[in-house]
């Protein structure tokens, strides 16, 4: 966004008005005596682009409208906010179409959207959900004569949480640091993670009872089936008469290959589940050499963050995200661990019962060869009654275990797809909680970037008494030395807010970030800055605009700074009782 024009439109027969003023391409330098009006005009841009200001009574009594032209890729909007009214903002596209905003919210984010910043959902400082405003973003390219530099960061309203670091992140498209939807969303996967485990836990105890009440080797539906028609018929060719004593000889053999039958298969399955233990202890054992690998790597990054030459400061915070990773990981793999122990205990626990499930029907085996034998030597309407409770007590075991299997079937499935879930889960909230190396290292980069910028603004302030040991944080609070900025005062706390803001802005009006490239200065306190020194900065902050493509606006009283080609100043043109004035009636004029 540049700025083309600033026009002040009085109210009622006594209305102070301005000219319209343009602005520089390059530089605006407004210059006039103390009590001129410099103020007011500096605080309408910002107040025109949402900043809440204080005006004079004066101002507020007898100006109606703040005019400012903008351009956003060649493309020119009027802006219009009316002074009285709580909010009022009326902006005129290239089009001619109107649009009239009266919330904050609203206005703000048509802003942002012609910053091209991005509208993260944030968290306040009550851990509310929330949105960033203009005013909050504005102090970082407009600095006030009665806040402005005494604080890294000046901002009336400080609702957000970590504030000025969501700030300086949007302008440098680095992602929100405290994310309202990450936050939430967070707090949702915990708490499906816990229903999850909660579930998994009860189907376990379902699927161990329903094994239990089975009382025998685990069998498909349809063979269960299977069985269960051969008994029926069985059945029913007994009750048809005939040959009693062959059609129990039959049957008895039929049961004894019946029962041979599901040894083998109960043989096969514990095989199967030894192998799967054995599978199991090697991989626990890959995961447990996995978790040594990750605390040696621990434990030789915190080797590493000792250097000085690494971290500077005890609290450099280079690898917080690591450790972070490094403690996520390492209880992701106790996880799995514990999931294959518990997996390993439901093998071995089916392995023992396998075991008397085949001690048992060695029994019946035995039991039914025995009743094969003794057939030869019982009546037939013995060996019939005999034949026929039997198959009876079979339909029954047999329907009642076709109805076992199929619920256990049932709650395996659940079971498996809760597994499922929560492995998705627990990798969704990991994912969540990881942050990109690219992320870190583009912060990283625009830390020390701005750190270096830092070292060189204050030497164009000549700013005494300064470590240039400069450390900026990961929420770009700065640090001198060791010493915060708030304890600086006076004339050192001056300079170097401004060079810490001025560096800001000369790393984010880099050509590929996105946001405003103006910066607004009022005027600062005299006594704080010498004219040479001044004179100095005001020299290279026009050389950066002109390398940038971006505008600096500022305001002097005592020194008249030459200006250039790209360059415009505006002076006071309206009669005043002392001096000329920026703001007047109409007429009559000098």
């Amino acid at each position: 966004m540049k700025l083309i024009s600033l026009r002040i439109v009085g109210r009622g027969t006594t209305a102070w008005s301005s000219r319209k003023l343009v602005f520089g391409k390059r530089a605006t330098q407004l210059f006039g005596p103390n009590g001129s009006g410099k103020t007011p005009l500096v605080q309408s841009i910002v107040f025109a682009l949402g900043y809440k200001v204080e005006y004079r009574d004066d101002i507020i009594e007898r100006c109606d409208d703040v005019i400012l032209e903008v351009m956003v890729s060649d493309r020119k909007f009027i802006i219009t906010r009316k002074v009285k009214r709580p909010f009022d903002v009326i902006v005129e596209d290239p089009d001619g179409a109107t649009a009239e905003f009266i919330s904050e919210r609203e206005y703000s984010r048509f802003l942002l959207s012609l910053w091209r910043l991005e509208d993260p959902v944030l968290t306040t400082v009550a851990s509310a959900s929330t949105h960033i405003y203009s005013p909050q973003i504005l102090p970082l390219f407009y600095l006030d004569q009665d806040h402005g530099y005494s604080d890294e960061y000046y901002s009336a309203q400080k609702f957000i949480k970590n504030q000025y670091a969501e700030a300086m992140r949007l302008v440098f498209s680095l992602g929100p640091r405290n994310s309202f939807d990450k936050r939430r969303a967070r707090n949702e996967l915990k708490d499906q993670l816990e229903y999850l485990d909660r579930a998994i836990i009860r189907s376990e105890k379902s699927m161990a009872e329903l094994v239990s009440d089975l009382g025998g080797p685990r069998r498909s539906v349809p063979e269960i089936n299977l069985d269960l028609k051969v008994a029926i018929d069985g059945l029913e060719a007994l009750r048809g008469g005939g040959d009693l004593s062959e059609q129990v000889d039959v049957e008895l053999d039929i049961r004894i290959a019946r029962l041979q039958k599901q040894g083998r298969e109960l043989a096969q399955e514990r095989l199967e589940l030894e192998a799967r233990v054995r599978g199991f202890e090697q991989i626990k054992h890959e995961i447990e050499v996995e978790a040594d690998t990750l605390s040696l790597n621990e434990e030789a990054r915190r080797v590493f963050a000792s250097f000085d030459a690494i971290c500077a400061s005890e609290n450099c915070g280079l690898f917080v995200r690591s450790s972070a990773t490094y403690g996520k990981s390492l209880l992701y793999l106790k996880d799995q661990i514990k999931d294959l122990e518990r997996s390993n205990l439901i093998h071995q626990r089916r392995t023992n019962e396998i075991v008397r499930e085949l001690s048992r029907l060695d029994l019946e085996i035995s039991t039914a060869r025995q009743e094969r034998l003794d057939s030869v030597n019982q009546s037939s309407v013995a060996t019939l009654v005999g034949a026929v409770s039997q198959l009876t007590e079979q339909v029954i075991q047999l329907r009642r275990a076709s109805q076992l299997e199929e619920e256990l079937i049932r709650i395996e499935s659940d079971y498996v797809a809760k597994l499922d879930e929560r492995e998705k889960v627990h990798s969704r909230l990991s994912n969540l909680d990881a942050h990109s190396s690219a992320a870190d290292l583009d912060l990283l980069r625009i830390r020390t970037a701005i750190a270096e910028r830092i070292k060189f603004w204050l030497g164009v302030l000549r700013t005494p008494n300064v470590s240039l040991d400069v450390q900026v944080d990961r929420d770009f609070n700065v640090v001198f030395g060791g010493q915060k900025v708030t304890k600086f005062k006076g004339s050192t706390l001056t300079r170097i807010i401004l060079a810490i803001r001025t560096a800001a802005f000369d790393v984010v009006t880099q050509p590929e970030n996105p946001g405003p490239r103006f910066f607004i200065l009022d005027t600062p306190r005299q006594q704080d800055i010498s004219r040479d020194d001044l004179a100095e900065y005001i020299k290279q902050i026009k050389l950066l605009a002109s390398e940038r493509s971006a505008q600096v606006i500022y305001s002097t009283t005592n020194h008249r700074y030459d200006q250039g080609q790209d360059d415009t100043e505006w002076t006071p043109d309206f009669v005043g009782l002392d001096h000329p004035m920026f703001l007047g009636i109409e007429s009559p004029r000098l």
